[in-house]
């Protein structure tokens, strides 16, 4: 069976995102990088071209529905308040209802990610089943997930989450793939991080 490889985008609220930058940036600072984050992330995506079947936004947050959809990008409503990995889960139903049978769970807090870079990985990956990971730099966290066949793994993301899935794909005896590099390392989480983000000036009046 040939993969059919969507994207998961799972989006927090705009307005409740990068809150550890707080020391820094304002509220409507945050709110306005986490939006061109997110662009940029769609933008990526759109890149990859055939490599990706479909993009999936998952969230609640109705700009970020908006924003999507007006890009011609799928979306779901985010239910039930039960954080990233149960938002996942419910991607992954729709995922599997639309005739996907892998995903890609790409969060948007990589401004780094050129989609040159995207669609090199994707064309690494073996046929079969297999988890790549993309590591954050300090190799705690998961900056970028595959799971293929669907269900493979469960989503951990969490602290510890590079860890946690790196042991599920190896009970599993799937292949493993490591993304690395800057691309994949740098998200944003706080104030040292923005030096990896490329954008123009934020607008501080």
């Amino acid at each position: 069976m040939s993969r059919k490889l969507w994207a998961l985008v799972p989006v927090k609220r705009l307005a409740d995102s990068k809150t550890r930058l707080t020391p820094t940036l304002s509220a409507r600072e945050r709110r306005e990088l986490t939006r061109r984050m997110y662009l940029h992330t769609l933008e990526t995506l759109a890149q990859a071209g055939e490599k990706v079947c479909a993009t999936l936004v998952v969230t609640a947050d109705e700009e970020a529905l908006a924003l999507a959809r007006a890009r011609g990008v799928d979306t779901l409503i985010e239910t039930g308040g039960g954080g990233l990995n149960a938002a996942l889960r419910q991607g992954t139903l729709r995922v599997a209802d639309r005739g996907g049978n892998a995903v890609l769970v790409l969060p948007i807090d990589l401004p780094g990610l050129a989609g040159s870079v995207l669609c090199e990985a994707l064309d690494r990956l073996p046929e079969g089943r297999v988890v790549a990971i993309a590591p954050d730099h300090q190799r705690e966290g998961t900056n970028a997930l595959v799971v293929s066949p669907l269900g493979l793994i469960d989503y951990r993301f969490g602290p510890g989450s590079f860890r946690a899935h790196l042991a599920a794909a190896r009970a599993e005896g799937s292949e493993i793939i490591i993304w690395k590099g800057k691309g994949f390392a740098h998200d944003v989480d706080v104030a040292e991080d923005l030096a990896t983000v490329a954008f123009a000036p934020l607008d501080r009046r």
